[in-house]
């Protein structure tokens, strides 16, 4: 529930400190969740940098301001290499303020300027190509190894099964899984579906990971 979230998230701050920046992310369906946890997020750490990126942020880009105002940023397409730039602009605003960030010019060219009575950005994501895809690290499952209460949300994760008679979904495959983690190994897509909204996934520009680096990660999450 939205109390049970907004809980957790101030007993996350208190135990590990304010954060200096926070994204959330998701696609339409994901809306309502989005707007109250932005809410949540402003009203415990009202100087955090709240950003929003993912499906609806490539869709509406800053149109996503009219359902989440609390955000000082929506970025869109895809966010490997934007995402240091956020992490530049977020510690320039830091350790200058905002007004001395900008007349000093620190700031990245995304920043757009007052919008709404408040300091704004737009974020353009690139397209990874299969090379940079390939060198990409592996994401840090490691982060998620417990929750602020102790609860070993990896290991409840892993247990949850995503596909076969277990998964209750479109699957429908006739096995059993115990364990299991998921991974991306292409984006993009080479198909012109009419009702399709391509644009968070990499618009046509289908890129695949290499059989090395996939049989790698998979090792990887073996051990």
């Amino acid at each position: 529930t939205f109390n049970e979230a907004e809980s957790l998230l101030s007993r996350h701050f208190a135990r590990n400190g304010e954060p200096d920046m926070v994204g959330i992310s998701g696609k339409i369906t994901t809306l309502r969740w989005q707007e109250q946890v932005a809410r949540m997020v402003k009203k415990i750490s009202p100087d955090s940098f709240l950003v929003s990126g993912g499906g609806l942020a490539t869709e509406l880009k800053l149109g996503l301001l009219n359902w989440i105002p609390e955000l000082d940023a929506v970025a869109h397409s895809e966010g490997d290499d934007i995402v240091v730039l956020i992490g530049q602009d977020v510690l320039s605003i830091k350790q200058h303020g905002y007004q001395h960030a900008v007349r000093n010019g620190s700031l990245s060219p995304y920043y757009l300027g007052e919008i709404r009575g408040k300091h704004r950005f737009l974020y353009a994501g690139n397209r990874p190509s299969e090379a940079t895809l390939n060198s990409l690290p592996f994401p840090a499952w490691d982060l998620l190894h417990e929750d602020v209460d102790g609860n070993r949300i990896l290991d409840q994760y892993i247990t949850v099964p995503v596909w076969g008679l277990g998964a209750n979904n479109s699957s429908a495959t006739a096995f059993e899984m115990t364990r299991s983690l998921t991974t991306v190994s292409s984006r993009g897509c080479p198909f012109d579906c009419s009702f399709c909204y391509r644009g968070t996934q990499g618009e046509r520009n289908y890129r695949m990971r290499s059989v090395e680096s996939l049989s790698a990660e998979a090792r990887w999450l073996v051990e």
